[in-house]
């Protein structure tokens, strides 16, 4: 490709200075941690707090569901569904 592909000025640079890509990482990670050390207080919500039990009671492995068969998530979610 030519100069003459990306306009006058060339190819663009990247997104910003190494320093701010630098914080934005720092950012996103915090975040990241925030969220799974936030995540155990969930349970105390109304409403999801069943839930949570539920799955755990039961033995169902949430985080196996985007793997699972989909027979195997519908019976999931059909129990959760009648334990509400």
């Amino acid at each position: 490709m030519s100069g003459a592909d990306f306009g006058p000025g060339g190819p663009p640079g990247p997104p910003g200075t190494i320093r701010r890509r630098l914080m934005m990482l720092m950012v996103a990670v915090a975040a990241v941690i925030a969220f799974l050390s936030a995540a155990p207080a969930l349970e105390r919500l109304p409403g999801l707090g069943a839930r949570i039990e539920v799955l755990r009671e039961s033995g169902v492995d949430a985080g196996a569901f985007w793997w699972a068969d989909v027979p195997q998530v519908k019976e999931g979610e059909r129990h959760i569904r009648r334990s509400q």
